[in-house]
């Protein structure tokens, strides 16, 4: 499952937060909610935003990730097929992080790249590929947030699945969504769905704010604590 975060909102508000999360625009696209579909999609064409181990996120990994975040799911299916796809998403490349003419002779441009004319360029044309990082990075983990609880004791097995995979079945099979739920509702709710479901059915218990503050309290004690003795006994 992804990492488990403090919900600082109300019920309410979260509840709504989760149906209807904070809109992205980057590099021009507006990205529609990261959801159960989109999320299979960036992991099949290996986008690293959402690689299981660790991976290092290429310009090409942004600008795939925007585009199908930025689509309905069967939109983006038909176009990833269209002949010309690539090209296309080339040519959009280029055209949101242009590169100088001068940069296709060597000689030319580290003329160019000394003169007035490149800093006005540069000034006019020039993207902060790593605040649009970021951002994406943002946009992908707010979706996956989720309230802290415990998993209560179970016959021992354990799913070899995705989690991604988990969700889902529970999602159709127990609450009945349907294949355009999957694809098109926000993460951030069919992770709400099957926590309330978890909880319902007794399988997780949630962790209530006060819990989070004494167990954080505790942590501090026990921190002091061994500063205290480490002190008693000299280094």
């Amino acid at each position: 499952m992804p990492k488990a975060e403090a919900v600082k909102e109300t019920p309410r508000k979260t509840e709504f937060v989760q149906a209807i999360p904070e809109p992205f625009q980057i590099l021009g696209l507006r990205l529609l909610p990261l959801s159960i579909g989109r999320y299979r999609r960036l992991a099949r064409h290996e986008c690293a935003f959402v690689a299981s181990g660790k991976s290092e996120a290429t310009v090409g990994d942004l600008l795939l990730g925007l585009v199908i975040c930025s689509m309905r799911c069967d939109e983006f299916d038909a176009l990833v097929v269209a002949p010309g796809f690539a090209k296309d998403l080339k040519a959009w490349s280029q055209k949101v992080m242009p590169t100088p003419i001068a940069s296709k002779v060597k000689w030319i441009y580290v003329l160019w790249n000394a003169s007035p004319l490149s800093k006005r360029w540069r000034n006019k044309h020039d993207v902060n590929l790593l605040e649009k990082f970021e951002l994406f990075k943002r946009y992908i983990a707010e979706a996956q947030a989720m309230p802290r609880f415990y998993s209560k004791a179970t016959s021992g097995k354990t799913s070899a699945a995705h989690w991604v995979d988990n969700v889902e079945m529970v999602l159709r099979s127990e609450l009945n969504w349907t294949s355009e739920e999957v694809n098109e509702q926000p993460l951030s709710k069919a992770l709400a769905d099957w926590c309330n479901w978890a909880h319902a059915n007794d399988h997780i218990e949630m962790f209530t704010d006060e819990d989070i503050a004494e167990a954080k309290h505790n942590d501090e004690r026990i921190k002091a604590a061994f500063a205290a003795a480490k002190g008693a006994h000299g280094p």
